[in-house]
């Protein structure tokens, strides 16, 4: 219990800025997933040009996650 507690006091001031901002990198990892699955399938892009035009299409907000509704 000891070694838990001095584990936790060393932790503190993380815990406590979780706490008061919690923050997550989830968008940042789903964007980065994005950007590897089109490297991945990237042989078949023109230039380098192309890929980096992909990768600022697929930054808009509105093409990560459409909308589902119906006009």
């Amino acid at each position: 219990m000891v070694r838990f507690a001095v584990q936790k006091e060393k932790q503190l001031p993380g815990l406590t800025a979780h706490a008061i901002h919690p923050i997550s990198t989830g968008k940042l990892e789903g964007f980065n997933n994005k950007i590897k699955v089109a490297k991945r399938i990237g042989y078949c892009y023109r230039d380098d040009d192309f890929f980096f035009t992909l990768i600022r299409y697929l930054s808009i907000p509105s093409v990560r996650s459409p909308s589902h509704k119906k006009s």
